[in-house]
């Protein structure tokens, strides 16, 4: 064996980096390697020897061996090589040691294998100091228990903590290197680095080879030759022999262990109890069962036997072969072959997890976070993780290795090692390098109780501070300067001490002095020739005192003058900081910074001062009761503090002294910047551990309920804390998100069951089955049902609606009663863990629900829409195969897996997991073992690729269908048991939720789910090169392309879609993919048979929530998928919630306060509408091309709000579209003009809506529901046969409908947002569309289409939904040149965002950076490309000669395009063009980004709208802008009428701006500009007496004129806007005069007309505003200026009132403060504070023309003194103020005396808690507790002073009159919606009352009668009455609600959204 040996000289191993090797092998194969003798380790040049090592003879082996003995095996220990710069490079596979242990003693062997591909080393650690088997990337534990020769196997698994006191004996242990590595890492063997063998031992020598020796086999050589050439297993080398007298066998006295041990092929014998036991891990009998050679009551090997029962962990014993039935080997025996075992298949990418992000901060500690040098990151512990996180990109950095929580951390001043320590038992120390984020080292020394750590200025010195075993304070000091180079650290020093310490900080200037502080002690320590003495600081009258917290002054460096002067503050328990002098060991000064604390908690852990931190600039606390503060040194004063919500208890402050970071006892942490004076909130999270979780549909909101009874709502992908909910005294169990709203259901142990709105903050509603603990919640995909399930087997089926939940059915003993403990206790559950599993489960499809119960054995399925039973299986004694059960099972939990497989998981107490069929019950298969514990979640990944679970404090991920040799990875980071496995809609994103909440994301690669083939580039997809025209043939669609010919399904409109003219219902076309029977309960019954019609909507909505199946699935997992993929492919990306483009041009929908209505509009029969829609001011500007123009016919449509409006250029006259539940966003005109299409976004339940509208009669002919997101464009083909419509970036769904009867041939989905898309006016059957990623796509239709005009005969023509049609696709990207820069990801930042056909050959593409590109459209190339614009291009017309453009800087250019087709020549022929053509020839400009525009064919003329809400006509030929309509871009906010006139009134706006138009001709009349960045909260009219008394000028713009830009074209355009509205509709200059309007009347110039005569505006009265910054301005619109401006209030002003005499304003805010201005000076006059905190909601003045009669006064809540006084004094005037909490105060005034008295206090009870969801629109206080209450309205009666009528939130909802005089409510009204404005009309006698559900309710204020109006938009936010001129009819109050020509048209404006409405009022007196 000589020959074979490797006994060279060392070289360097190139695989093993830059290390030199000690031994090195020149073959492929190293045979046979001494590594004592190669090493020379009598020597100890070539190896190490630390502590206690000799050299003895052993007589048993007969032989010299190294004794190494010690009380610390890490202290006494052998290494080879020498120096961990050194590498063995061994690269044999098996390792042989022979040692044997000393008995009673730990002993560890430590062997360092490099892993092939990353060439990083693996620790093995061999020994009996280990409890159990612990696997990470860099770390393998083997426990190794010695045992005697009669100790069972149970005996040996329960031993204590002691090392067992039996003898031992000489080991042979065989170490297989490559199939260590494969089994627990899956990796590949490099080769061995290095070994270090630690007391307490004897070992002969270390071994390397290629070869598996036997130990009994034969030593003959010629055997050994021969077994050599076989590759089987050879006989033990002499040298590797031991010492064996003649006849005698080598079991008898020497034992021998393999690791691992997977081998089958050799005989079995029969065991006995050994001596040495390898305790391996669960992962043997895994991968055994993954191979199928897992074995069973006997071992498979002639020395090891595997105890395989259930319930007990594996085991392999190794023994000594004592049984007579065992075959003993002799001299002449032969050994069996053996095989060699081959690579494992592994579950692959390895990592398949990636852990992203983390939140929270402690857990195991609240006191540790710490800086990095450079101030870029922040290091702090979460759980068992530590975080490293970059404070400007907040990405996180994880170091992962921990088992149990981190208990304490340091760092050193370089910020290069981080020391973390973890909590529980036997604490480990790890030590990391920072910069390769590795952990260099691990080793304990304390006993229990690691809770502090400090590391020296150069990380080479590490102390720490726990407990021993008899629970004394143990202080230890480590030598860690070689750890970050071959891990090796000392114990230099340590001590154990009966004195509390708390903190211990090691000094900058010496690193072996040290600090430290508890309970009534202060000590200075230092390390001394190996021991560690201490001295204690004289505390003086301070000595009771508990210090919490230690630091040393802070330094830049090691070196001092004086060391001995260093400062040391210390802080205390009871607000105290000490200085204390280093030298003299006493306190030199005291400070007193907080004030103490005061009862039991003085002394605690939790009061005064809990950390200090200190530079040498300043010094920051941090206190008990939530304050950070930065002191001077001195501690004089505070000059910058921070209050969190609880105490301060981590601080660290950066090295640049600019940045504190602090962590709080309440898991926030936060840093303060010191320079800016501003805070910010890293992170924040749950303080206790996670009960449940849910994740919402569109995976934006994450939502996790707590034990500390907090249920919180998560950004999803930032992790950012959004909404907090906090039900006292309770906790919440179970969690889930509405699958339509934005609403959570939140199950508590209290049995109550509550929905929760989560933008609202609020209780939407509430419900209480029994007091038993809920278990489940679930919602069916409508939303509209909601299963829940109790602890007591209650389980009870809600209707969900908005604002109730409905019981509907209610099941007793159904699930499985489960202990009380298990959803209210952490410490018990069925299977032994701590959490409860969710209860309920629902089915892929929606339809069933499956639970456990009535019995823990028994899994039953439900009808989600009924409860009706489906299933249930038996699971008790269910087996796999024909194994016979040996007890009763039952079931913990049960998971639907996912849908494309057809399973249902089961989960036991036998630790089972059971995959059953989802139909029919039957067992597939069955999983054991996951976990060593019990499992405590699972998931499944929803392509059924990965199964997900959790136990044992580690999560482990699985092949789905186990078909890999080593089926699973294991992943370390949750400090306890994972409650709860997330997996987003995206496939990738799992959350773990427990301790905390963990994102990950799967590394899998993601299988494609359908396959497609590939594009051809160019014109070659759609035509053959031979015929050019001649369509292709079907060919496959691509991915997400369907044809829906035969999927469709017609009903009718509901009554709530009813004509709004009362004509009959409109049919509404739903159309659903792939639609199955209806679902049948167990009875055969249909659901919609037993629901009613309600749940027929209900089930068509479960339907298109996800892909539906049939009952009867497959239970083969790879079976085919029972719907195409492609539609599951496409609902998934509808439903997910993307961030909008960031370009103008697509359309976003405007946030709305829209609800719907509770009950329907009310209409008393016979009679006929009071308001009726007479005009509409204003232009929707968020809507895109939603502005139309038909010369032909002299009309324009546009859209305001829901309303579509067609107007007569002619006359003006209006008519109003009205069928869109929400804003309009697109509409287009068919060619010949008679239908025009409009398209408004989904609502709630419904989808989105394509209106069909006669333009001759205006009646809505059809309405097609389809997409289920917003639509962005709607185009007819040139031919009008068919219609496109394109989705938005929620759902970008290409639709193509055909026009005979709109039904959609096709559809297609390509997963990318688009802009715009055009038809091919040239190539029928062909259009493009453009959008991200500038990308361009070219389609083809293939097949026929419909039909096209109105009217022939439909028999004789063809139904085009029997005609298959395929829609076909060609994608290109724009060319890089000419384009901008590329974006970090690699994607163009450019966008196309419209696209126009110029010529038969030639498209046109704008781009959001301005970059036109011209393409060949036979080809489908990009040939020309220039820069048109500096901004993004919004659209683009083209008549073939020239091009108009338009952008977002309102700037239209006209251009002459004739070059191109040279263009295009040139670039086919590869010559150069001789010129360009191409060039601007005309520019006009607007005041805002074009939104909306068309021209006529001659692009002569056009109109153009803007995000201004303007209406421009351009005129090329005149070179002239004039402005056609104008509205409000913002939210209008207030109307304001003239009292006295009813020719103008005025608005106020978001925007700051205050319009004043005319009524009849509604034109702007002047525009005042305000504060542009303070939104205008209200305006009133003040009287017309009260004249301007002072004037000052200010830069007060008014609106201009014409967009012209020099003075001559401005009078130009002013002189032409006054022209008539007569002319022919031609084109040309008369179709500009048919379009002319006046945009604006200037002052002293009128339109002629009689209701607003131009002179009126001289006798206009003063206009006051208030603003959301407080402020008050007087505007004088005689002379157009801005008379006063004062800023009283110091929050937002909610009303503004003038006083009847015009001398004082009486305005209101939203803290409450009431306050009286003189409206001359602006000085305030009075404050008034009577309204508390409460917002003022309104204010109402009396007319100074109203009879007041005299009004006795109200003692009760006045002061008598003031009641005297009022009632003394004559009655001048009276005014009143109303605030949201139902209290009105109504005051009388004399302002010419200073009077102001309150005379009488109104107040109407308010509920205890408000029950309403959302916020009311456009109130300033949405922000304070009462945003979602709606506002109190009171006004005066306008014919008599002394009455009152008020509404607002109380018990019930009422119109209530009320009398001055009589002090009562002399009539109450009920109502059925809540009001959110209110107006009065004198003449009418009724009140107005308008809703944010849209609804105007006409009140007789004398019988009560009413009547609604339905308005069809949003939220109205105020209301106005515009009185006629003309006032001889004086209406009594006894009037009803009926019309009548004879009186004359009082007119009702109305605001919603930036809309204005003005309504014509038809009521007739009686």
């Amino acid at each position: 064996m000589a020959s074979s040996r490797v006994t060279g000289p060392s070289k360097t191993n190139a695989s093993s980096g830059s290390s030199p090797a000690v031994v090195a092998s020149h073959s492929s194969h190293q045979q046979f390697v001494n590594v004592f003798r190669h090493c020379q380790v009598e020597q100890w040049k070539r190896s190490s020897k630390v502590g206690d090592v000799t050299q003895l003879m052993d007589k048993t082996v007969k032989s010299t061996v190294h004794r190494i003995a010690g009380a610390v095996p890490a202290a006494n220990y052998i290494q080879v090589p020498r120096t961990s710069s050194q590498s063995l490079a061994l690269t044999g596979r098996y390792l042989y040691v022979l040692f044997r242990p000393l008995p009673n003693r730990f002993f560890v062997i430590h062997v360092d294998l490099v892993v092939a591909q990353e060439q990083i080393a693996v620790r093995v650690s061999l020994g009996n100091v280990f409890r159990a088997f612990k696997a990470t990337h860099t770390w393998l534990q083997l426990p190794i228990s010695c045992a005697g020769a009669h100790v069972s196997p149970d005996k040996i698994t329960s031993a204590s903590n002691a090392a067992p006191a039996n003898p031992t004996r000489w080991t042979l242990m065989c170490v297989d290197c490559q199939q260590l590595l494969q089994t627990y890492l899956n990796r590949q063997f490099s080769h061995v680095k290095s070994i270090r063998i630690c007391a307490n031992q004897l070992v002969k020598n270390f071994f390397s080879s290629d070869f598996d020796y036997d130990h009994l086999a034969l030593k003959s050589h010629s055997v050994s030759r021969k077994l050599r050439q076989a590759g089987e297993r050879m006989p033990l080398p002499r040298e590797m022999s031991f010492f064996l007298k003649s006849g005698d066998t080598w079991n008898k006295h020497y034992d021998y262990v393999r690791i691992p041990d997977l081998i089958q092929d050799t005989p079995a014998v029969q065991p006995q109890p050994g001596k040495l036991k390898s305790i391996l891990p669960e992962e043997v009998l895994d991968i055994m069962d993954a191979r199928g050679t897992r074995p069973v009551g006997v071992s498979t090997t002639a020395d090891v036997r595997v105890f395989a029962e259930d319930g007990a962990k594996p085991h392999v014993t190794v023994h000594r072969h004592e049984s007579k039935q065992a075959k003993e080997t002799t001299g002449h025996d032969e050994v069996p072959a053996r095989k060699q075992p081959t690579a494992l298949k592994c579950l692959e990418p390895d990592p398949i997890l990636h852990l992203k992000k983390v939140v929270g901060f402690g857990g195991g500690t609240n006191q540790e976070v710490c800086w990095s040098k450079d101030g870029v990151h922040v290091y702090y512990p979460c759980h068992a993780v530590v975080v490293v996180l970059d404070i400007s990109t907040q990405q996180q950095y994880h170091l992962v290795g921990h088992s149990d929580k981190i208990s304490c951390m340091a760092i050193n001043y370089a910020t290069t090692i981080l020391a973390t320590g973890q909590q529980g038992p036997m604490p480990a120390v790890r030590l990391w390098d920072l910069a390769s984020q590795q952990c260099k080292a691990v080793f304990k020394a304390h006993h229990c109780g690691l809770h502090s750590l400090s590391m020296s200025y150069n990380g080479g010195m590490l102390c720490g501070v726990g407990r021993d075993a008899h629970h004394k304070q143990m202080v230890v000091v480590w030598n860690t300067e070689q750890a970050s180079v071959d891990g090796r650290t000392e114990v230099i020093a340590q001590t154990s001490t009966d004195f509390d310490i708390r903190r211990m900080k090691i000094a900058a200037f010496d690193d072996t002095r040290m600090v430290s502080c508890g309970r009534e002690n202060i000590r200075f320590w230092r390390v001394r020739n190996g021991e560690l003495r201490s001295a204690p600081v004289n505390l003086g009258s301070h000595h009771g005192v508990v210090v919490n917290d230690v630091e040393f002054e802070g330094v830049t460096g090691r070196c001092l003058d004086d060391p001995c002067q260093q400062k040391i503050f210390a802080c205390t328990s009871t607000g105290l900081v000490l200085q204390i002098n280093y030298r003299q060991l006493k306190v030199e000064r005291v400070f007193q910074v907080s004030s103490p604390a005061t009862g039991p908690a003085a002394a605690g852990p939790n009061s005064g001062i809990l950390s200090i931190c200190v530079n040498q600039a300043f010094a920051a606390t941090g206190s008990a009761d939530g304050f950070l503060r930065l002191w001077p040194l001195d501690f004089s004063h505070v000059f910058l503090e921070a209050e969190h919500e609880a105490s301060v208890s981590a601080l660290s402050i950066s090295a640049d002294g600019l940045k504190v970071v602090c962590g709080t006892t309440g898991c926030q942490l936060g840093i303060i910047n010191v320079e800016s004076r501003t805070y910010k909130t890293l992170t924040r999270a749950n303080t206790d551990s996670i009960q449940s979780a849910a994740l919402s549909l569109d995976g934006k909101w994450l939502a996790t309920g707590s034990r500390d009874g907090v249920v919180c709502v998560w950004d999803a992908r930032s992790l950012q804390q959004l909404y907090t909910f906090l039900a006292p005294m309770d906790m919440p169990l179970k969690v889930a998100f509405h699958p339509r709203h934005q609403c959570i259901a939140v199950g508590y142990r209290s049995g109550f069951l509550r929905l929760y709105h989560t933008k609202a903050t609020s209780v939407v509603a509430e419900h209480r089955c029994n007091s038993s603990p809920v278990t489940g919640v679930v919602f069916v995909p409508s939303g509209r049902r909601l299963i829940v399930s109790h602890q007591d087997g209650t389980l009870a089926l809600l209707d969900c609606e908005l604002q109730t939940l409905k019981v509907l059915r209610v099941l007793g003993n159904t699930t499985a009663k489960l202990p009380a403990e298990t959803t209210t206790s952490s410490n018990s559950s069925p299977v032994g863990g701590d959490v409860a599993w969710e209860a309920l489960s629902l089915s892929g499809d929606g339809r069933h629900v499956a639970f456990v119960g009535p019995s823990v054995h028994i899994v039953t399925t439900v009808d989600a829409l009924t409860l009706d039973e489906v299933m249930h299986v038996d699971i008790s004694s269910i087996t796999a195969g024909s194994r016979p059960a040996d007890a009763l099972d039952s079931a913990v939990y049960v998971m639907y897996a996912a849908h494309c497989t057809g399973h249902l998981l089961v989960y036991t107490t036998r630790k089972r997991l059971l995959r059953l069929s989802a139909s029919t019950g039957q067992l597939l298969s069955e999983m054991s073992s996951l976990h060593q514990g019990s499992c405590s979640a699972l998931a499944v990944f929803h392509n059924a690729q990965l199964l997900v679970t959790a136990g044992d404090r580690q999560l482990r991920v699985w092949d789905y269908n186990m078909r890999l040799d080593v089926n699973y990875q294991s992943f370390l980071g949750h400090s306890e048991d994972t409650t709860k496995l997330l997996i987003a809609a995206d496939n990738k994103t799992l959350y773990t939720c427990g301790d905390s909440v963990f994102l990950w994301e799967s590394q899998a690669r993601q299988p494609a789910l359908c396959a497609s083939d590939g594009l051809q580039h160019g014109r070659a997809m759609f035509t053959g090169p031979e015929h050019p025209r001649k369509p292709l043939s079907p060919q496959p669609l691509p991915a997400s392309v369907e044809t829906l010919a035969d999927q469709l399904e017609t009903s009718t409109i509901g009554e709530e879609d009813t004509a709004t003219d009362g004509s009959q219902p409109v049919p509404i076309v739903h159309c659903k993919l792939n639609e199955e029977p209806p679902a049948t309960n167990a009875r055969g019954q249909h659901a919609d048979e037993i629901h009613g019609a309600s749940c027929s909507e209900s089930d068509s909505r479960d339907s298109g929530d996800g892909v539906s199946s049939s009952d009867e699935a497959s239970s083969e997992c790879d079976s085919d998928f029972p719907v195409p993929v492609q539609m599951m492919e496409r609902k998934k990306k509808s439903d997910q919630r993307l961030r909008p483009p960031s370009v103008v041009k697509h359309f976003v929908h405007k946030p709305a306060a829209h609800v719907s209505p509770t009950e329907k509009p009310f209409l008393p029969a016979g009679s006929h509408e009071a308001l009726s829609l007479q005009h509409v001011i204003g232009f929707n500007s968020s809507g895109r091309g939603n502005l139309l123009w038909n010369p032909t016919a002299g009309q324009i449509a546009y859209s305001v709000d829901s309303v579509v409006i067609l107007e007569d250029l002619s006359d003006g006259s209006q008519q109003f579209l009205r069928g869109h539940l929400t804003e309009v966003s697109t509409m287009c005109l068919r060619h010949d003009g008679k239908v025009l299409v409009s398209a408004s976004g989904a609502s709630g339940l419904e989808n989105s809506r394509l209106c069909l509208w006669n333009t001759a009669t205006f009646q809505c002919t059809k309405i097609l529901a389809l997409h289920e997101r917003n639509i962005q464009a709607v185009r007819y083909s040139p031919d009008d046969s068919m219609l496109v419509s394109l989705g938005c970036y929620e759902e970008p769904l290409v639709v193509i409908w055909e026009t005979q009867k709109y039904t959609p041939l096709t559809t297609a989905n390509l997963g990318i947002s688009m802009h715009d898309i055009v038809w091919d006016p040239f190539r029928p059957g062909e259009l493009v569309s453009v959008g991200d990623q500038g990308q361009v796509h070219f389609w083809m239709i293939d097949g026929s289409g419909g039909g096209g005009d109105d009217g022939g005969d439909d028999d004789d023509e063809t139904d085009s939904s029997n005609v298959s049609t395929a829609l076909k696709v060609h994608s290109t990207l724009v060319p890089a040149v000419g384009q901008p820069a590329t974006a970090v990801d690699g994607q163009q930042t450019s966008q196309m965002t419209c696209a126009v056909y110029a010529t038969t050959q030639v498209l046109l593409v704008g781009s959001s950076t301005g970059v036109l590109s011209a393409w060949d459209t036979d080809k489908n190339t990009c040939f020309a490309q220039w820069q048109a614009d500096h901004s993004e291009l919004t659209y683009l017309f083209s008549n073939g000669r020239h091009l108009i453009s338009s952008s977002v800087t309102g700037l239209l250019k006209k251009w002459s395009i004739e070059g191109l087709a040279e263009l295009l020549e040139s670039s086919a022929d590869g010559s150069a063009p001789s010129s360009c053509q191409i060039s601007v020839d005309d520019e006009l400009a607007v005041d805002g980004a074009v939104v909306s525009a068309v021209f006529n064919a001659d692009l002569s003329l056009g109109l153009v709208a803007t995000s201004s809400s303007t209406v421009w006509c351009v005129n090329w030929t005149g070179m002239s802008t004039l402005r056609l309509l104008s509205g409000h871009s913002d939210q209008v906010t207030s109307v304001g009428t003239w009292p006295s006139s009813h020719s103008c009134f005025a608005t106020s706006a978001s925007d700051g701006c205050l319009r004043v138009w005319m009524t009849k001709e509604r034109e702007l009349l002047l525009k005042l500009y305000g504060d542009e960045e303070k939104a205008c909260t209200s305006l009133a009219f003040g009287p017309d007496h009260a004249m301007p008394q002072k004037q000052q000028h200010s830069n007060i713009a008014i609106l201009p004129t014409t967009t012209s830009s020099t003075a001559e074209e401005q009078s130009r355009d002013r002189s032409s806007e006054h022209k008539g509205r007569s002319g022919k509709n031609s084109n040309g200059a008369e179709q500009a005069s048919n379009l002319q309007r006046d945009p604006l009347v200037s002052t002293r110039e009128g339109s002629g007309n009689n209701d607003c005569d131009p002179s009126s505006i001289d006798s206009m009265p003063p206009c006051v505003c208030g603003y959301e910054d407080g402020s008050l301005r007087l505007f004088d619109l005689q002379q157009q200026h801005l008379q006063l401006k004062t800023s009283p209030h110091t929050s937002s002003v909610s009303c503004a009132r003038m006083a009847a005499d015009g001398s004082v304003i009486i305005s209101g805010d939203v803290s409450g403060q009431l306050l009286i201005s003189n409206s001359v000076t602006g000085m305030t006059v009075r404050r008034l504070t009577q309204h508390g905190s409460a917002p003022i909601s309104d204010v109402d003045v009396a007319p100074a023309n109203l009879a007041i009669t005299a009004i006795p006064h109200r003692t009760g809540n006045v002061p008598s003194t003031a009641a005297a006084a009022a009632a003394s004094a004559p009655l001048a005037g009276l005014w009143l103020a109303a605030s949201v909490n139902g209290r009105i105060s109504v005051w009388s005034c004399d302002w010419k005396r200073d009077r102001c008295d309150l005379i009488d206090w109104l107040t109407f009870p308010t509920p205890t808690e408000n029950r309403l969801s959302g916020r009311w629109p456009h109130r300033m206080y949405d922000t304070s507790e009462y945003c979602s209450f709606p506002p109190t309205l009171a006004r005066f009666s306008p014919t008599d002073g002394g009455l009152i009528i008020y509404t607002g939130f109380s018990l019930h909802n009422t119109l209530n009159i009320y009398s001055l005089n009589t002090k009562q409510v002399v009539k109450e009204i009920s109502l059925s919606t809540w009001s959110s404005c209110m107006a009065v009309s004198s003449e009418t006698g009724c009140c107005f009352l308008g809703s944010r559900e849209g609804v105007i309710r006409c009140v007789s204020l004398a019988t009560g009668a009413f009547q609604d109006t339905v308005t069809g938009c949003s939220g109205i936010t105020s209301l106005s009455f515009v009185t006629p001129t003309d006032r001889h009819h004086n209406i009594a109050v006894e009037s009803s609600i009926l019309p009548s020509a004879s009186v004359p048209h009082h007119r009702l404006i109305s605001a919603s959204s930036s809309g204005l409405f003005l309504w014509s009022v038809a009521l007739q007196s009686v």
